[in-house]
């Protein structure tokens, strides 16, 4: 015998709506990361490294590259609280400029893998035939290699600097992108559309 609800605030459903039966995986992921102390705390390291990075300039308390002769290897204390290096220069305004500028080379160096991997998934999925064929056995032979082999190669060739590294760190993640996004072309690609 079927057991049937008859309590008048619950609403019958008459049919399934499509919007609302997706699963929120944005919203799952910030419920479980609040829910957690280590995943509160760790989401407050991470905002509080970031803010320290962005706002470097106003909350440095010294140049970064200043040189103190007299201020030689200091314990951290209340005006150098991370203390400072060989040079006197002070190692908190160091740290603060330092996450500054690895978040830039982050940035840029996944942005460049990001667009030149979806541009590859992209083309090679929708093109099909033989450019799929030539793209993807493209990204199978970086696939092949190391991360850190590739970069250490592109490096190697241009040149060793800031801007050849964030090219070489950016070129090393594109098979990634470019699989997944081959992927998900593929499989719209053969979804019946009407």
């Amino acid at each position: 015998m079927a057991v049937v609800d008859t309590n008048p605030a619950t609403p019958a459903r008459t049919g399934v709506d499509p919007l609302n039966d997706i699963p929120a995986s944005g919203n799952r992921f910030w419920r479980v990361l609040l829910r957690s102390p280590a995943g509160v705390i760790g989401l407050l390291i991470v905002l509080t490294l970031l803010i320290a990075a962005l706002f470097a300039d106003w909350i440095a308390p010294f140049d970064p590259l200043r040189m103190g002769a007299g201020k030689r290897l200091l314990p951290p204390n209340s005006t150098h609280w991370f203390g400072t290096d060989e040079f006197g220069r002070d190692l908190f305004s160091r740290v603060l400029f330092g996450a500054q500028l690895t978040l830039k080379i982050g940035v840029i160096a996944v942005t460049i893998s990001l667009a030149a991997g979806l541009l590859l998934g992209l083309v090679a999925g929708y093109a099909g035939g033989w450019t799929e064929r030539i793209l993807m056995r493209l990204v199978d032979v970086l696939f092949s290699f190391t991360e850190i082999l590739i970069a250490l190669a592109f490096v190697a060739i241009l040149g060793p600097n800031l801007t050849n590294a964030m090219i070489a760190v950016g070129v090393s993640a594109i098979p990634f992108y470019a699989r997944i996004t081959h992927s998900v072309v593929l499989v719209e690609k053969n979804k019946p559309y009407f």
